[in-house]
């Protein structure tokens, strides 16, 4: 019973956190984007990001970090739906 409950919730949790994307009817401009020098050879730059804030994005620049194990950065991506535009975050993968 307690299985089914938390996959129910789970479910719930899910329609309604992915419903919730602030959405924008035009998508923003690209940024220029100046890349300061790496820290050091084996660095990785993340790619700045697009983040929500009073139903409109702000962008946060990018920065260099140390490289996480075999893992890479996917960078963050502008998504269409019906209901207009949203930024899909990036991440390590």
């Amino acid at each position: 019973m307690k299985k089914q409950f938390a996959f129910i919730l789970f479910v719930l949790l899910t329609v309604v956190l992915t419903s919730c994307k602030t959405t924008v009817p035009t998508r923003p401009e690209a940024t220029v984007v100046v890349r300061p020098a790496a820290p050091g050879s084996n660095y990785v730059w993340v790619d700045g990001e697009w983040r929500p804030r009073n139903r409109t994005y702000i962008y946060n620049q990018g920065y260099w970090s140390a490289p996480r194990g075999s893992r890479t950065y996917r960078t963050g991506t502008w998504n269409q739906n019906k209901r207009g535009w949203y930024w899909k975050r990036g991440r390590w993968q």
